[in-house]
């Protein structure tokens, strides 16, 4: 599993966390936004849905899905950012086996 540093509210250590396909975006200058997470990965799959495109990138063994513009072009391996804010704490359930 791909590690990176988030800051939220939630107590130290390891944590998952989710983020909607269309809080992630394609990161457009070489310069970090500050307080964004950034991270690179390999283009697995690329749909046309319309005014949008679902893409699935590979980053190690982190799989993201992000909700772009549909007007991308083909592409190889790209690079992503998201708000920290954007990220939700994942919870087990007590249910879960």
């Amino acid at each position: 599993m791909r590690s990176f540093d988030v800051e939220n509210n939630a107590a130290d250590g390891p944590a998952q966390f989710s983020v909607r396909p269309e809080n992630i975006r394609m990161a457009s200058e070489n310069t970090p936004r500050p307080g964004t997470v950034r991270i690179r990965g390999k283009v697995c799959h690329q749909a046309f849905h319309g005014a949008t495109e679902l893409i699935r990138v590979e980053c190690g063994s982190l799989m993201l899905m992000v909700r772009t513009a549909a007007n991308s072009g083909a592409l190889d391996h790209v690079e992503l950012e998201f708000a920290p804010a954007d990220a939700v704490q994942v919870r087990d359930s007590a249910e879960r086996i």
